[in-house]
């Protein structure tokens, strides 16, 4: 069994039926390249923790009284911080892409959503999302769709 997150988190889960959002979100999951992520997540890690130590090397010594203890509780601070800092920008960036995965997933269904925003594109005039700008298929003029209470997407759909 899956755990489906807050619709908050991702509300384009709403716009599933209820036995779908299991498989959409799995689908979307496994579009995420994990190996990149956590790449990117280790060298970003390497790259601030390098920069805040030669910070830390040419700056701190002046501004702060020497002490041993000090020094490493400081240092333990700096490198805790960094550390949660790099975490919250790889969910940002994860949550993100499911975001995307999602919005792309809606739109093969024919559902009018904006891929860049997740702007409901339904009642638009011209083939650009009001929200944003981004152009999109006009296909998605005609047949657009809201969800799993809109018509046309019953059951059998």
């Amino acid at each position: 069994m899956i755990l489906i997150p807050s619709p908050k988190l991702f509300p384009e889960l709403g716009l599933f039926d209820e036995r779908e959002r299991p498989q959409a979100l799995n689908l979307a999951r496994k579009s995420i390249r994990h190996v990149w992520i956590l790449l990117s997540y280790v060298v970003v890690v390497l790259l601030v923790m390098s920069a805040a130590f030669i910070v830390w090397q040419g700056i701190m010594p002046h501004l702060l009284a020497t002490g041993v203890v000090r020094d490493v509780f400081l240092r333990g601070v700096v490198q805790v911080s960094v550390t949660l800092l790099a975490l919250l920008a790889t969910g940002w960036l994860w949550r993100r892409r499911i975001r995307r995965s999602l919005r792309e997933q809606l739109q093969m269904r024919g559902v009018a959503i904006c891929l860049v925003c997740g702007y409901d594109l339904r009642g638009q005039i011209q083939a650009r999302c009001s929200e944003c700008g981004t152009p999109f298929d006009k296909k998605l003029l005609g047949s657009a769709t809201a969800g799993p209470d809109s018509p046309g997407r019953g059951p059998s759909a």
